[in-house]
């Protein structure tokens, strides 16, 4: 429950940054218009709408889930633990796939990257779901095999993102770019697969 609070107040935060950022023409940001500035405002309202929402959600979710645990393993403590790890582990596994898709989205749309490019990306992100899923199923069904060569892959994960970030830092044609969005998200990436 904490995690999906803490990562659903990590957008809101940043929804609230990008639109105060552009309502004030601060140093450092680009202003895009009162049309865009209305819309920013609409979506700060919409993210904040469904904030609650999803809280509540969770809320209902996260005290369902000990029914659910105790029918599914029994009243062993250690059997429930060991089921909340395992679930824990689960949800970082498709976090990080969802922020793995999202920076390669985000590089692929506003970065103005090369066809060759947005295919070798397109080809990361199927990488990206078949480890995703070799980590799912390989914890499921206890794989050693496929655990070894989730953990192994694990690594290039953030090799790639860093390598994207020197390439934002060191090419001129990106510095027109507000690349504050790719940072963020490539942080977060790491940190959830350092998490892992």
């Amino acid at each position: 429950l904490w995690a999906f609070v803490f990562s659903s107040l990590l957008v809101t935060a940043y929804v609230v940054y990008r639109h105060a950022c552009d309502s004030n023409k601060r140093d450092g940001c680009t202003y895009l218009g009162d049309f865009y500035n209305s819309v920013s405002l609409a979506l700060v309202l919409i993210v904040g709408v469904f904030d609650v929402i999803y809280f509540v959600i969770g809320y209902l979710v996260n005290r369902a889930f000990g029914w659910y645990v105790y029918r599914s393993v029994g009243p062993s403590e250690e059997m429930a633990s060991m089921f909340r790890i395992h679930q824990v582990f689960v949800s970082l596994i498709k976090v990080d796939l969802l922020m793995a898709v999202l920076l390669l989205n985000l590089a692929a749309f506003f970065l103005g990257l090369a066809a060759w490019e947005i295919a070798l990306d397109c080809v990361v992100i199927g990488v990206t779901c078949v480890w995703a899923v070799m980590g799912v199923v390989g914890a499921k069904y206890e794989v050693r095999s496929y655990m070894i060569l989730y953990f192994l892959f694990a690594l290039c994960e953030p090799v790639y993102i860093l390598q994207k970030f020197g390439k934002l830092a060191t090419r001129s044609k990106y510095h027109h770019v507000d690349t504050a969005q790719f940072y963020f998200v490539g942080s977060l990436a790491v940190l959830i697969r350092i998490a892992l």
